[in-house]
């Protein structure tokens, strides 16, 4: 998955800050924890798969929000 214009801290599965990224694998039927800090002066954002016929079953959304 990839966000754009953000970066976020992947979170360990114990908790732990891990790296800093834009785009993250999620493997099927599993989830990934981010720390982000929603700041940018924009606010909406686009958060999708790069795969064109993932995008087109659904794994296209936004993210919005007022800062």
């Amino acid at each position: 998955m990839h966000l754009h214009c953000h970066t976020f801290q992947v979170l360990t599965p114990d908790g732990c800050p891990g790296p800093r990224k834009d785009t993250v694998i999620v493997l099927p039927m599993k989830t990934v924890a981010v720390k982000l800090v929603a700041d940018s002066p924009a606010s909406v954002w686009m958060l999708h798969c790069h795969n064109t016929y993932l995008q087109e079953s659904g794994m296209m959304t936004s993210l919005n929000y007022v800062t």
